[in-house]
């Protein structure tokens, strides 16, 4: 299939310029192999889309995240705002939100689950690794995505946030549309640990010129609390797709939209 071709080129790409550790090689493999879920009937998740025009447009990474945007507009601000641009997360420090080290970071997210996720493990630039504490307890995080390019671009954004027990946060995740022709395919992934709180907003702001397959994973401890609330104007092709597990006694979650 041409497109795989294009992939592995893409992904060879990012090979030379950075280290591609086992996993993410073992991710491209996985992808490589079958490709998009475009012929999966018997799949609950895809069945109902129709995923071949995925074949015809060969998207290219892009990693340049120097855009500008004024948050002023959108009533956000820089201080509690974490832009992602291109798919590549850009962070500011925040007191009471720390970068994790790779070495302490385990993923919830099962890479030989989906295509989709296989490739977003694959082609992601870096993974945003974040621990929030008890200094941002109360407060509000926003993740904003937006994209500007001359091509038609493949986002793989990799954003996991860690929770502190004790801590309640509300994190807001908006799309904004643009007129780039994108593969959107952002992964957020969040470990709530005893007693802590999330309140998750998510919202599509797209285009017809946009293709958004949505993942989220929660991992829930003792007496945590989730909760999603989501909308969306739609894509072209769109797909909000979440897995909560509760880990932990008295864990409770709340899935609306």
């Amino acid at each position: 299939m041409e497109y795989i071709k294009h992939y592995e080129k893409n992904f060879n790409e990012l090979s030379n310029v950075s280290n591609i550790d086992s996993l993410k090689q073992e991710s491209f493999n996985f992808f490589s192999k079958s490709g998009f879920p475009i012929k999966k009937k018997g799949d609950e998740r895809w069945k109902y889309l129709d995923l071949r025009s995925l074949e015809k447009t060969l998207y290219t990474t892009d990693y340049d995240n120097n855009l500008n945007i004024d948050l002023n507009t959108i009533g956000l601000n820089k201080s509690n705002t974490i832009s992602v641009n291109n798919g590549v997360p850009s962070y500011q420090k925040f007191n009471g939100i720390d970068v994790l080290s790779k070495e302490s970071y385990t993923p919830i997210v099962n890479v030989y689950e989906d295509e989709f996720l296989s490739l977003n493990n694959s082609l992601s630039s870096k993974h945003l690794l974040l621990k929030v504490n008890s200094e941002f307890n109360g407060k509000v995080l926003n993740i904003v995505y937006y994209g500007d390019s001359s091509k038609e671009i493949l986002e793989c954004p990799r954003i996991y946030l860690e929770i502190e027990q004790n801590v309640e946060i509300t994190v807001n995740e908006i799309f904004i549309s643009s007129k780039v022709v994108t593969l959107k395919l952002p992964v957020i992934e969040m470990v709530l640990n005893k007693n802590s709180r999330v309140l998750h907003n998510l919202v599509f702001q797209s285009s017809f010129s946009e293709n958004n397959f949505k993942f989220t994973r929660i991992d829930q401890k003792e007496d945590s609390f989730y909760k999603l609330t989501s909308f969306s104007n739609s894509s072209l092709l769109a797909a909000n797709d979440i897995k909560v597990s509760l880990n932990g006694k008295n864990s409770e979650c709340d899935l609306k939209g």
